[in-house]
Parts: structure tokens; C-alpha cells; sequence
């Protein structure tokens, strides 16, 4: 069976890397990345993906705005997004 193919949108580019691993690994899954909500429309678009992981927290364009964008655009509202969303505190003594 082909991979199916999964869209990553997030800010940081960590997530990014760790995730696409992630699911690289299991090769069930071929990962395309976006670092913002506007270019993560333009390669839903282009691409189609199967899915989407969607940060909630990112600059200029958040999560639930490209989300709204996503679901208003024809060519993207039938695909599933499931939003993410990590903070991270650190802590020194």
C-alpha cells in the first residue's frame, strides 16, 4: 500500500523535525511540512494531503484562523485537521 500523505503546520521548527520522524518511521506516512498557516494553505492546495496537524498556537496566523481558512476553501474543506498544541515551561533552580 502507498503511504498516505500527512500535512505539518507549526512554527517551530523542532516539532517539525520530530514529528516528520515520527511519522516517517512507520512508513505509512509521507510528510510535508509548513512553518506558517499561509503556507500551509498553499500546500494543502497544491498537494491535497490525506490529513492535517495543525499547531494552534503560531504567529501572525494562528491555528484556529487557518483552520477557518482551510474549512472555507473548497479545494481544502473535506480534509481532517486535527489541531496541536504544546507549551513548554522550563524551569531553573
Amino acid at each position: 500500500m502507498a503511504p498516505r500523505q500527512v500535512l505539518l503546520i507549526d512554527d517551530e521548527a523542532a516539532i517539525r523535525t520530530i514529528a516528520k520522524a515520527s511519522l516517517q518511521f512507520t512508513r505509512e506516512w509521507n510528510v510535508l511540512t509548513a512553518a506558517s498557516g499561509e503556507e500551509g494553505m498553499a500546500i494543502a492546495q497544491s498537494h491535497q494531503p490525506d490529513a492535517i496537524l495543525l499547531d494552534v498556537k503560531m504567529p501572525k496566523v494562528d491555528g484556529l484562523a487557518t483552520l477557518k481558512a482551510l474549512k472555507e476553501n473548497t479545494a481544502t474543506q473535506q480534509i481532517p485537521v486535527i489541531l496541536l498544541t504544546a507549551t513548554v515551561k522550563v524551569r531553573v533552580n
